[in-house]
């Protein structure tokens, strides 16, 4: 039997920067889900411990799904950053 290989948080954030610089919003905990194959309840659990560290960031309510951001990076517009 194959065993799957852990996702770390890093590898979530790198995902999340990915999606983020690709699309101007964050993914749903359901699409990096399923293009991680983890569960959705890994994602939201890494999500938060992310968001509790200080790394990811939100202004939504908890749980609000597409309202995180990588906090060194604020994108406007496609392509672009702002400080």
């Amino acid at each position: 039997m194959i065993r799957k290989m852990k996702i770390t948080e890093k590898e979530i954030l790198e995902y999340i920067a990915r999606y983020i610089a690709k699309h101007c919003y964050a993914p749903s905990h359901t699409e990096i889900a399923e293009d991680l194959d983890i569960s959705p309840g890994t994602v939201k659990k890494h999500i938060k411990n992310l968001l509790d560290s200080g790394i990811l960031e939100t202004d939504a309510a908890p749980g609000t799904q597409r309202a995180i951001q990588h906090k060194e990076t604020h994108t406007s517009r496609k392509g672009e950053k702002h400080e």
